[in-house]
């Protein structure tokens, strides 16, 4: 068992959790299989690393079935059931922490079966929420709020059309499409990074993508910086179109060909709008600075330099830990790396 995936999900489960999952793995709704129940029994044991000899299929099957020979299929299926729940179980506790995208399940779910009252309601208390309670840095990637931002404009937009309310349209499809495109432009910066990227750290060149070419369009007609620029003027959308453009500028530092400039200004404007991002995007963002700066092809001292100095700012802005307390290993260790 110790290289099953089962004990690898297992070990990463805080103690709350382990209480959770016990009262996940005993539920009828989801388990009627009491051999699967008393295998986590035993495993539970040998928390919290999990590593004990005892838990060798052969020894765990000893405990379950005294009596019996052991049995290889069905000890493997019982694994697969308890890993199965183990699997659903984590995938619940993120779902359950996205309480935006929860409550927009919630009314498709209310309008695929017909409950107009009961979503019109929802989608009333949806709508002041997320104008008044939105935050993008609460969600760890920003693609994840865009998602379900663009997503309940369209359900609103699709619910007044469907029952033919007497309540305007336009805004929530105007709405729409944008969160729609920023959302495909932040994905699309992201995927660009990770292409210059793979080269930069020693890899084989990727071969040009449609992505690439795509975008190497828009730029030759300068399409994107006027559409952006005019997007950041618009106040009602401030931080969603502030947060692309810094995407907009790391990508043009990017792929401009070692000019410092672009360089300086993605830095800047980061360190200007640093308080929109999530720790988990502030982290991405700090590796395609780092792209950008081996890209510049300067000395190992200063890009050295430069990291650290990015570190020390995080550490002023008291945003350099999770909210766990804890912070990134990587983190860690480029620190004491980079000072050395």
């Amino acid at each position: 068992m110790h290289k099953s995936s089962l004990l690898e999900i297992i070990r990463t489960f805080t103690p709350k959790e382990l209480i959770k999952f016990e009262d996940f793995v005993n539920s009828p709704y989801f388990n009627k299989n009491k051999n699967v129940i008393k295998l986590f029994d035993e495993v539970i044991k040998y928390r919290p690393e999990f590593n004990n000899e005892i838990l060798e299929k052969e020894l765990v099957w000893k405990k379950l079935f005294p009596e019996k020979n052991y049995n290889y299929g069905i000890m493997k299926n019982i694994i697969h059931d308890l890993t199965g729940l183990s699997e659903k179980f984590i995938l619940l506790e993120k779902y359950s922490g996205e309480s935006f995208r929860c409550e927009l399940d919630l009314i498709e779910a209310g309008n695929s079966r017909n409950l107009k009252k009961f979503t019109s309601g929802k989608l009333d208390q949806f709508e002041k929420k997320i104008k008044s309670e939105a935050d993008p840095n609460k969600y760890s990637s920003i693609n994840g709020f865009l998602t379900v931002a663009g997503g309940f404009y369209d359900t609103k937009s699709s619910f007044i059309h469907e029952y033919n309310l007497k309540q305007d349209r336009e805004e929530y499809l105007r709405l729409a499409s944008d969160y729609s495109l920023f959302n495909f432009l932040v994905r699309s910066f992201k995927l660009l990074h990770n292409t210059f990227a793979n080269e930069v750290h020693g890899n084989r060149p990727v071969r040009k993508t449609l992505l690439e070419k795509f975008f190497v369009k828009l730029k030759e007609h300068s399409i994107l910086e006027d559409l952006l620029i005019n997007e950041n003027e618009n106040k009602d959308q401030d931080k969603i179109s502030k947060i692309v453009m810094c995407f907009h500028l790391m990508y043009k530092a990017v792929t401009s060909d070692r000019d410092i400039a672009e360089y300086y200004k993605f830095k800047s404007y980061l360190r200007e709008n640093i308080e929109l991002f999530s720790g988990h995007e502030i982290k991405n963002l700090n590796n395609c600075r780092n792209t950008c700066a081996i890209l510049l092809k300067i000395s190992d001292s200063e890009v050295a330099k430069e990291s650290l100095d990015w570190i020390k700012f995080l550490m002023e802005k008291n945003i350099i830990l999770l909210r766990s307390g804890l912070m990134y290993n990587t983190t860690m260790l480029n620190a004491v790396n980079y000072s050395v």
